[in-house]
């Protein structure tokens, strides 16, 4: 208790009445309460797609950047890679999030350097989905990207 109040201080009360209140309102309060940075990473993935997908519609030799020739060959014959795992959806989805847990732990770690590195995992995520889904545009295959 004496570093819960060492670390605490003052706020120990304030805290000690939070923890009586509804999850839900709480939860309300934290959104509320980091909303401005919430927006922040929002804007960085959402402006690096689009980016992406400006220089990829502008200059259609980007798209390469995101697809290989191989890649290419089978958007031209109608298939994606996403066709290939289906009747493993459980496979397919357990290597998702496995990736998914280890960018959130790497951007998590990234963040002790003032949040550039978090900041860097968000717009290179937002880039990358950008950029993918403007170079499957040409070969009708956007709308195909799903599991």
């Amino acid at each position: 208790r004496l570093g819960r109040r060492l670390v605490y201080g003052r706020r120990l009360e304030r805290v000690a009445v939070e923890e009586r209140r509804p999850f839900l309102l709480r939860v309300g309060d934290g959104f509320r309460a980091t909303r401005r940075h919430i927006l922040f990473a929002a804007v960085a993935a959402v402006g690096g797609g689009l980016m992406a997908a400006l220089l990829v519609r502008l200059n259609p030799d980007f798209a390469w950047y995101f697809l290989d020739e191989g890649v290419a060959q089978e958007l031209r014959e109608g298939r994606i890679w996403t066709d290939e795992i289906r009747g493993m959806e459980s496979v397919a989805s357990s290597k998702i999030m496995t990736n998914n847990i280890a960018v959130s732990v790497t951007a998590f770690a990234l963040g002790v350097f003032g949040g550039v590195g978090s900041l860097v995992i968000m717009v290179f995520n937002g880039v990358h989905l950008g950029g993918l889904v403007t170079a499957l545009t040409p070969y009708g295959m956007s709308h195909r990207l799903r599991v």
